[in-house]
């Protein structure tokens, strides 16, 4: 089956533009996650015909409001981000002496003592690194008066993410996040500082869209996209192209008769721990799914596409036979990126292919208050809706499935080990 008309980028891009500027920061549990639901309800009502299937589920999430730390007695006053694990942080601020540990995941840090002191975090690695995360553990432990992460993600803005639950030894610790470039790290043994932080939790729910777009056989692919982003972020590219472009594709597909059936997803939840994806999977019937395709990471003025195949050599072949008729540059990977809802599809054992859309080099926004949609490039969605018409169309035109349900141990290990990392962040 070959789909005539060409994907309608346009029309995705203005989907994308109300996600990024009427419902930005999509944080799951929000009144912006609730609000963006309601819109990509009658987004799939208007462009498929008929009403998705909407499930919820309550979450609890952290807001935060302000942070700052001020080197006494009159340093100036340095505005950071706030952290999921500060809920205890008391509203008057914490004074007490500063004291900088530098961690590279080898030295033994337990020994030295952070009791009654506002400790700063440099780390030679992203402090999310295991082996990082493994010495702040360490430090939170001994109770200090608050924490300082230096993060060298970006040198002006910081990433947000939300791992920490509001139960964990990180609850207890008023914490910031500050660009490393922005702290003068230097000379400041043995002085003070105070630290101010306000933040609330907050209750919601996480919702899954869902609409399925039935085809002849009993056999199932899942289209998903999540919706979600973290805090401070309008999250044009992680994720509303993907959900833009899923909403195209579902509407043009659903013109067609067609073999497969199809259930267009889009997951809250992403950002906590792949929840949304989770929730799918323990709730609905899987046996007859044969293949999940995700889409998300969609940069702008990209050099090419890159796939991640975690499957059997059938469905790499597959996609190398697609990938030969494209002339856009494509880069095809065994394996599942991490932080991606396909580790929860290969930890099902359900094959599963992640689309991106990649940049000549990382420019370290993703996360961050610069994933806007300013200067986003329409045709940018055009080349992931072509190339994702074209592998549905393959799909289609296919007599039987060519490839298993066998996922490469190597993935599997994978994502175990992926979830047990994740498991270290959130205890």
């Amino acid at each position: 089956m070959d789909f005539k008309e060409e994907f309608d980028h346009i029309a995705a891009f203005r989907t994308m533009r109300a996600l990024c500027e009427r419902y930005s920061s999509r944080v799951s549990g929000s009144t912006q996650e609730l609000e963006a639901m309601r819109y990509l309800v009658q987004q799939f009502r208007k462009k498929v015909g008929f009403y998705p299937v909407v499930d919820q589920y309550p979450v609890k999430y952290y807001k935060g409001h302000y942070a700052s730390i001020q080197i006494l007695p009159d340093g100036d006053i340095i505005e950071g981000r706030p952290q999921w694990m500060t809920i205890n942080s008391p509203s008057t601020g914490v004074e007490d002496e500063l004291q900088v540990v530098y961690l590279d995941g080898e030295n033994i840090v337990a020994s030295d003592n952070f009791t009654h002191k506002i400790v700063i975090i440099k780390s030679s690695k992203d402090y999310l690194t295991p082996d990082i995360f493994i010495q702040i553990k360490e430090i939170y432990k001994q109770k200090p008066s608050g924490v300082i992460i230096l993060s060298s993600y970006h040198p002006e803005v910081i990433r947000s993410d939300i791992i920490f639950k509001d139960y964990s030894i990180f609850s207890e610790i008023p914490t910031i996040i500050l660009p490393e470039a922005k702290f003068p790290i230097e000379n400041i043994e043995g002085k003070k500082g105070k630290l101010l932080i306000f933040g609330e939790i907050d209750r919601g729910n996480l919702f899954n869209i869902s609409l399925i777009i039935p085809g002849s056989k009993k056999e199932f692919i899942l289209v998903y996209a999540n919706h979600d982003t973290v805090e401070n972020t309008q999250g044009a590219r992680e994720n509303a192209a993907g959900v833009a472009i899923l909403l195209e594709v579902a509407k043009k597909i659903s013109r067609y008769k067609l073999k497969y059936s199809y259930r267009f997803i889009t997951l809250g939840g992403k950002e906590m721990g792949l929840e949304g994806m989770r929730k799918i999977l323990d709730d609905y019937d899987t046996s007859n799914v044969i293949l999940g395709i995700n889409i998300d990471s969609i940069d702008s003025n990209p050099n090419k596409i890159v796939l991640s195949v975690s499957g059997d050599e059938y469905l790499m072949e597959i996609v190398e036979t697609i990938n030969e008729s494209n002339d856009f540059p494509i880069e095809t990977e065994k394996g599942i990126p991490l932080g991606k809802d396909n580790l929860v599809m290969t930890e099902k054992d359900i094959p599963s292919i992640t689309i991106m859309l990649k940049d000549n080099e990382s420019k370290n926004i993703f996360r961050t208050e610069l994933d806007s949609i300013d200067e986003y490039d329409p045709e940018s969605l055009k080349k992931v809706g072509d190339y994702l018409l074209k592998f549905i169309s393959k799909m289609e035109q296919m007599k039987e499935v060519e490839f298993t349900k066998n996922i490469p141990r190597d993935l599997k290990v994978e994502a175990v080990k992926y979830f047990e990392i994740l498991r270290l962040y959130q205890e």
